[in-house]
């Protein structure tokens, strides 16, 4: 037990320790954005620092939507031509990923002090199904096939970036998906246990893809 946790604490430490510094560079910008502001109104201070704060989160958000593909691929085969057993190395990352979403949630709950918990616990709960997908469906496959893989995945994020805004159909669906997660969701008991199911049928769904495409992944070693 306390050799896995050595060996997968080593395989993590060059994205953990990339991440802190990121998370840093971040949280002094942040904090620079926000003595700009209390220096020039002081009244709008509150909604600055929540607008900032919420900025930083969703900025955790959308850097992993990269993030986590690239150090997937990095570290998976590294974890597994060192001799990792595949069930471990997957089990343990899946246990790293959910303490992430947890320390990251707990931040926001603190931090977010006029948001409802409910809302930030309900976005961790959709991180994380995301964060499976990601990893299932593309990390995995980036190392199956490579760059083709990459530039497939690429393409799709650019055009929902760019493109997807300045779609009707896609605009619409976006705005009933934010109003029924953020809005609807947290003001309705009944509605909330319907979906907290649906959240953790997704997220054991997303394991389940991501472990399907795992245990298939080659790796080759270098003679």
């Amino acid at each position: 037990m306390k050799n896995d946790i050595r060996a997968i604490a080593q395989l993590k430490k060059s994205g953990l320790l990339m991440c802190f510094a990121m998370f840093a560079f971040m949280a002094v910008v942040i904090i620079i954005g926000l003595l700009v502001i209390a220096a020039k109104e002081t009244e709008s201070f509150r909604k600055a620092y929540h607008i900032t704060v919420g900025a930083f989160f969703g900025l955790y958000i959308g850097i992993n939507v990269f993030w986590k593909i690239l150090i997937s691929v990095d570290e998976i085969p590294r974890g597994l031509a060192f001799g990792m057993p595949r069930k471990k190395l997957f089990i343990y990352s899946r246990i790293v990923d959910f303490l992430e979403i947890m320390i990251m949630t707990i931040l926001a709950c603190v931090l977010l002090i006029d948001v409802e918990k409910s809302i930030i616990i309900t976005a961790a709960g959709c991180c994380y199904v995301l964060f499976m997908l990601l990893e299932g469906l593309v990390a995995n496959n980036i190392i199956k096939y490579g760059k083709i893989a990459y530039w497939i995945y690429y393409g799709c994020f650019m055009f929902l970036c760019f493109v997807g805004p300045h779609l009707a159909v896609l605009k619409k669906g976006y705005k009933a998906i934010m109003s029924f997660i953020f809005e609807t969701v947290p003001n309705g008991d009944s509605i909330q246990i319907t979906f907290w199911i649906g959240i953790v049928v997704a997220v054991i769904a997303g394991i389940l893809i991501n472990w399907l495409t795992f245990r298939k992944i080659e790796v080759k070693f270098n003679s």
